[in-house]
């Protein structure tokens, strides 16, 4: 608005003294330019629709649908642009989209990722999402602040009607095979352990490739111990050493709930 005022301020009168129809033509241009930009901008935040999902703090955006917009570079420019990724970095995006995947770009405080017909954007992890956290549960219910992560509520019941869900979310364990104290971290190298339903010890990284999680879902998976023994693939599954059976008491039920 400052520059479009100090156009008719200052330099219309003087292209006017040259040309008497400048003045009427400029005018015109502008408001043309101006109609032309609602249509861009209409357009933009349909395609933009078509192609991105969020998810928490993640964006996904779908590469077929991508490309099938009539212009996939203006598209990508207004998603990631404002995010601080560059010009150069927008055309090597577009270019690496029909690749090899697992191309990462980085601007400022984001990543981006080429993964399986996706391009995944998520916040660069701080140090502080990395802090190994420990926990007891104090009383029968309440509630565990996670950094990173978000919240996990809990509760201790009786077992009896209890309405078992298969929401990934929710975790159910026998009180009596824990000990404890919790803890709460990110994934390690070597990591292993026996995934519900199965009786033979499993790698993290050979589980979480099975279900398909990409990069930045792996560096961010958090898990919850018992002692030395993973717990709880938080939010993905748990171990079969803690399941709840016909001789459990007292059930531990937690649930997920993402920042």
């Amino acid at each position: 608005v400052y520059s479009r005022n100090k156009i008719r301020l200052n330099v219309m009168p003087i292209l006017s003294t040259i040309n008497f129809a400048a003045s009427e033509n400029i005018s015109v241009t502008i408001e043309n330019l101006a109609e032309a930009n609602k249509i861009y901008e209409h357009y933009i935040k349909e395609a933009i629709s078509k192609c991105l999902t969020t998810v928490g703090n993640t964006q996904v955006i779908n590469i077929e649908n991508l490309m099938s917009a009539v212009s996939p570079r203006s598209v990508i420019h207004e998603i990631v642009a404002p995010l601080g990724f560059t010009h150069a970095q927008e055309q090597d995006i577009l270019r690496a989209t029909t690749g090899e995947p697992g191309r990462i770009f980085s601007a400022k405080q984001w990543r981006l990722l080429i993964d399986r017909g996706q391009i995944i954007i998520a916040p660069i992890p701080t140090e502080e999402s990395n802090i190994e956290q420990k926990y007891r549960f104090a009383s029968h219910t309440g509630c565990l602040i996670v950094k990173g992560l978000g919240k996990i509520n809990y509760n201790i019941v009786d077992n009896e009607n209890i309405e078992f869900k298969t929401d990934k979310r929710f975790a159910y364990f026998d009180v009596d095979k824990m000990q404890g104290p919790f803890t709460i971290r990110s994934v390690q190298q070597g990591d292993s352990f026996t995934p519900f339903g199965l009786k033979g010890t499993k790698l993290l990284s050979d589980f979480m490739t099975d279900i398909k999680l990409n990069r930045f879902e792996k560096e961010s998976q958090k898990v919850m111990c018992d002692g030395n023994q993973i717990a709880w693939v938080i939010g993905e599954r748990s171990s079969d050493i803690f399941r709840v059976d016909t001789t459990t008491k007292k059930v531990l039920i937690l649930e997920l709930i993402k920042e």
